[in-house]
Parts: structure tokens; C-alpha cells; sequence
């Protein structure tokens, strides 16, 4: 009897979190559009491409329209402004296996090999494609966000066309 109070007290802290992030979504939601992405540590399946979260965790804020649970990398476009990014495994991966400057550099090198996850499936996690591969850059993107990094940093790069 003991044992099912604990694992219920485990429950309850573990969701508790989410819960919180549920509240603030919740808010941002009621005002502006918004998508939320998984990363390494949320609970989605490890390899990428990462699967939307599920709705259900979110209870109030998948309430709204406005509110979109999307995958991981993902891309948009806003007013002909086309948007791709990732939750940054796939720069943080990058990192550990090359030598480079920065993380802009590395999100540099990913944008001119034009592929997302050049790591992947040898040292990031990947489900195994046959037919396609979804990490190649089609078309390049006016904006490419990275999340999950320890600071905010910008840079303007102008290819060829």
C-alpha cells in the first residue's frame, strides 16, 4: 500500500512541470500563434526526425487553434518568410565529432552542405530511411533557428543566389 503512494507522489512531481508549461502556453496561446517542437529530454522518441508531442500534455493550451504541436526538424512559412529549425541535437552532435569556431559555424556548414544532420545515422540518432532522405535542405531558408543552445547568436550568410 506504501509502494502505490509513492509511485502516485513520483507522479504527481514528475507531471507537475508540465503542468506549469502547460499554464504558460496556455497564455501565450490565447494572444499569438504558437508551435512547440520536442527536444533531446522531452518526451518524444529519441531519434530523429522527432515526432510532434502529444497533445493530451497540454490540455489547456491544445485548446487553442492557435496552439500546434510539430515535429522535430520543422519548417514554415510566415508572410513568404520561409522558417527551418531544429531543437539542436543535430548542431550539438556536429560539435563533438568536428572542429569549428562556434555553433554558427556549424549551422554555417550544415546550411552549404544543405543537410541537416550531416552526423546522422553514425553518431545521431536517426529512424532509417530508404527512399528519401527528410534532413536535406531543399531550398534554403530565410531564417534557420536552432533551440537549446546556451546563448542567443545571429549571423547573416548570402550565397549565390
Amino acid at each position: 500500500m506504501v509502494e502505490n503512494n509513492l509511485a502516485s507522489t513520483d507522479q504527481s512531481r514528475i507531471a507537475e512541470p508540465i503542468k506549469e508549461l502547460d499554464m504558460i502556453l496556455t497564455e501565450i496561446a490565447a494572444g499569438l500563434p504558437l508551435d512547440i517542437m520536442p527536444g533531446p529530454n522531452d518526451p518524444a522518441n529519441f531519434s530523429l526526425p522527432q515526432k510532434p508531442l502529444n497533445r493530451c500534455l497540454f490540455p489547456s493550451s491544445a485548446t487553442y487553434n492557435t496552439f500546434r504541436s510539430c515535429p522535430n526538424p520543422h519548417s514554415f512559412e510566415i508572410d513568404g518568410v520561409k522558417f527551418l529549425g531544429t531543437s539542436g541535437q543535430n548542431i550539438d552532435d556536429l560539435e563533438k565529432y568536428s572542429e569549428g569556431r562556434d555553433k554558427l559555424e556549424f549551422m554555417e556548414r550544415t546550411l552549404r552542405w544543405r543537410h541537416l544532420a550531416p552526423t546522422a545515422p553514425n553518431t545521431l540518432g536517426c529512424y532509417p530511411f530508404i527512399d528519401t532522405d527528410p534532413f536535406l535542405i531543399k531550398s534554403c531558408p530565410h531564417v534557420y533557428f536552432i533551440g537549446n543552445q546556451e546563448k542567443y547568436d545571429t549571423k547573416l550568410i548570402k550565397g549565390k543566389h
